[in-house]
């Protein structure tokens, strides 16, 4: 089954790499290894979605603020 319902959007990019530039979300793709730079531990969707101790959810909330914290920077350059 092939997903059209956003054929149109993504037709506006010409590569991922380019649409990952566009929305400034570079600081969540991780370009050496080809792969998106997760909150928490992701094992190929057989991990919780949430993190599930205390401790994890630290790790989410300050990997969430770092993001945020690095997506601003970038947001803020693009600006100048």
């Amino acid at each position: 089954m092939t997903n059209t319902h956003c054929t149109d959007f993504f037709a506006l990019f010409s590569s991922f790499h380019e649409y990952v530039e566009f929305f400034l979300l570079d600081d969540l793709w991780d370009s050496r290894a080809s792969r998106i730079r997760f909150f928490h531990h992701f094992d190929d969707f057989s991990t919780p979605a949430v993190p599930k101790t205390p401790g994890d959810l630290i790790d989410y909330l300050q990997a969430n603020n770092e993001f945020i914290e690095a997506r601003n920077r970038r947001i803020a350059r693009s600006l100048k």
